[in-house]
């Protein structure tokens, strides 16, 4: 943010104008910290504050609500059962605990976060659908250390696999590629079926 051109408005409103400049300032100049990933504007704090407040009551966050219900002694857990609710319309004592719990995952960011996202299995995809919307320095604490998905090799990577195999005077077979990529059965299957489907090809 600090590299963008400063943008002025011509805007008609002298007393709107001086209200918004005191609310960014407050936002600007306010004590908001997570770690060494602290945002300069407390606009993307409270962006990410609030995504994980989202995703602790969601559908997805069953066992993250366990785990702080345990670490914390706080009844997390059975708040949210068969309800859909927002933020902004549970009780002031829901509010609080959840506000707390947050708080209490934000300290020694982002160290504290990743050690209950894998103690609960939490992964990338539960924190959120489009990780990408997520403000940077919760989205890229999420691709570092919550994505679980295996890596996808593409034909010409399983094809060197498979050439390097036949070099060495060995077989082309599922167990023979799962341990030369590193993949697991029902990877090393796909992997198999694209390589007979790509000499098929090649010897017609």
């Amino acid at each position: 943010m600090g590299r963008k051109q400063p943008i002025y408005l011509d805007w008609p409103d002298v007393v709107s104008s001086r209200s918004f400049d005191e609310m960014m300032h407050h936002f600007e100049r306010g004590a908001w910290k997570c770690g060494y990933l602290t945002p300069p504007c407390a606009v993307p704090f409270f962006a990410g504050l609030r995504a994980l407040v989202s995703v602790i009551i969601g559908r997805y966050g069953q066992r993250l609500r366990s785990q702080l219900s345990n670490t914390l002694g706080l009844s997390l857990d059975t708040c949210y059962v068969g309800r859909r609710v927002e933020f902004e319309y549970l009780g002031a004592l829901e509010r609080l605990k959840l506000l707390l719990a947050v708080s209490w995952l934000l300290e020694d960011w982002p160290s504290r976060f990743i050690a209950m996202c894998g103690a609960c299995r939490f992964t990338r995809s539960r924190l959120a659908e489009e990780v990408r919307t997520l403000p940077f320095w919760l989205a890229s604490v999420a691709d570092e250390y919550l994505d679980n998905r295996p890596y996808l090799h593409n034909a010409d990577e399983i094809y060197a696999a498979c050439s390097y195999l036949l070099a060495q005077q060995r077989s082309v077979t599922r167990g023979a590629l799962g341990h030369v990529l590193g993949l697991s059965k029902d990877s090393a299957n796909t992997a198999l079926r694209i390589w007979h489907e790509r000499t098929e090809e090649a010897g017609k």
